[in-house]
């Protein structure tokens, strides 16, 4: 599925339980984590008076549906972006992680009964087996999906608690799309937070049932050993971390691109944020750029009238096409406007790895002609962008090449969804999934 589309018209009291609740400019690794607070009920506080809630959704068959199934499924993806409310961040996060290659083979594997009484047999479907399991580990991954809703209240009669209002309707329209969802508490994120950190680590996240009682603190077991922040990278642990952007799309986008990017064992996390703009001020930004390009065109005309000409440049003419339109179809009740930026973290062990990685993924994006770039100088504001806490403190005023503006049919196009591997602990070994 292609998509035309519109690109960089605009320039422009709770229970707390883990903690301190006065922020701070970060001078431990423990400080470099994007959140202040967390609570019983889910919610973290992630800035002055700000709030995320986050949720993890399943993954579905999405390429191995027929045109028409696709077509039913995008639409209803977009009509969900368009329900989203105009005052929260909405986040969607994907990493990959390693496949647990100890399940499979303890589930797959033949028992020692079995062995004992078909030795033969069983020695030649451990080697086949093994050798399923060996270009699963090589080739595949397993993908955390993961839903971040952020929102600051505005007065003292608003209240942080909408969010679970707000997420009780996304929760309806997943289902629709007959993907589950469910609320993360506050141990299942740090879980992931660990695994962000330590993508390389053998060691499982311990939480100590007793870490309060004793004075410590979570962020001491979630941290890495060290952040290093340089101008094109950073050092986490014993890592390297490279976050770029999207920086331009082709004007017909497809719907494989974010697929395509994971679909690999590699240290890959993709961060899409949107926003919904509100009707009125999407209006008022299309009437306010129209009027504008109008006043340069005026000009124009102004001077080739001197001149003794009448040519107008098209890169003129037809942005101003573009908004015309784009006003037009903002007047019509299934078109929404959304503020959007997409960031790309890749990790590997030496800097070397790194660059390489770095160079796949940004000639598998330009396959999709989508450009990626890196932020140079800025990676410890992309890194908590990264994180699962819909926290983008990239100005569009000043960072317009970072955050663009798509209506919902292209925002739409770049559905989250791919395929899904079935697997299930005591089944019977029925086959490798082509697909991935």
């Amino acid at each position: 599925m292609k998509m035309n589309l519109f690109s960089n018209i605009f320039s422009k009291k709770q229970n707390n339980i883990f903690g301190n609740i006065k922020a701070k400019v970060p001078k431990t690794a423990q400080d470099t984590i994007p959140f202040i607070e967390a609570y019983e009920n889910g919610l973290f506080l992630t800035g002055e008076n700000t709030y995320t809630l986050i949720f993890a959704y399943n993954n579905i068959d999405y390429f191995l549906f027929r045109d028409d199934e696709k077509e039913d499924i995008y639409e209803k993806y977009m009509r969900l972006l368009n329900t989203l409310p105009s005052d929260i961040e909405y986040q969607e996060f994907t990493m990959n992680t390693e496949v647990d290659s100890d399940v499979l083979y303890r589930t797959l594997l033949p028992n020692k009964d079995s062995e004992e009484k078909y030795p033969d047999i069983a020695k030649d479907y451990k080697k086949v087996i093994g050798s399923y399991i060996e270009n699963t580990s090589a080739a595949a991954a397993k993908k955390i999906m993961l839903i971040a809703m952020t929102y600051t209240p505005q007065n003292k009669i608003d209240n942080a608690n909408i969010l679970f209002k707000y997420y009780q309707n996304l929760q309806q329209l997943f289902t629709n799309l007959h993907s589950e969802t469910h609320q993360l508490g506050a141990e299942e994120v740090f879980e992931i937070l660990y695994k962000l950190y330590h993508q390389f680590s053998n060691i499982p996240f311990m939480f100590p049932k007793n870490v309060l009682s004793t004075g410590g603190r979570i962020k001491d077991y979630i941290a890495p050993s060290i952040f290093v922040f340089r101008q094109k990278c950073i050092e986490i642990g014993d890592s390297y971390t490279r976050v770029l952007f999207v920086k331009s799309y082709d004007r017909n986008i497809d719907d494989e691109f974010i697929h395509d990017l994971h679909d690999n064992n590699e240290k890959i996390v993709i961060s899409k944020h949107l926003r919904r703009v509100d009707k009125g001020e999407a209006a008022d930004m299309v009437k306010k750029n129209l009027n504008s390009l109008e006043g340069s065109i005026q000009k124009r005309m102004e001077i080739n009238h001197k001149n003794g000409t009448n040519f107008i440049p098209y890169s003129l003419s037809d942005r101003e096409k573009e908004l015309k339109d784009l006003q037009d179809r903002l007047g019509g009740t299934g078109c929404e406007l959304f503020e959007v930026s997409i960031f790309v973290a890749v990790t590997a062990k030496t800097e070397e790895e790194l660059n390489e990685l770095t160079r796949y993924v940004q000639n598998k994006a330009k396959s999709h002609q989508v450009v990626l770039d890196t932020l140079t100088g800025q990676q410890a504001k992309a890194l908590d962008a990264v994180t699962l806490f819909a926290l983008s403190k990239f100005n569009s005023k000043f960072n317009n090449n970072i955050k663009t503006y798509l209506l919902s049919d292209a925002a739409g196009v770049m559905i989250p969804f791919s395929h899904v591997d079935h697997f299930a602990e005591g089944g019977i070994f029925y086959g490798e999934n082509q697909i991935t």
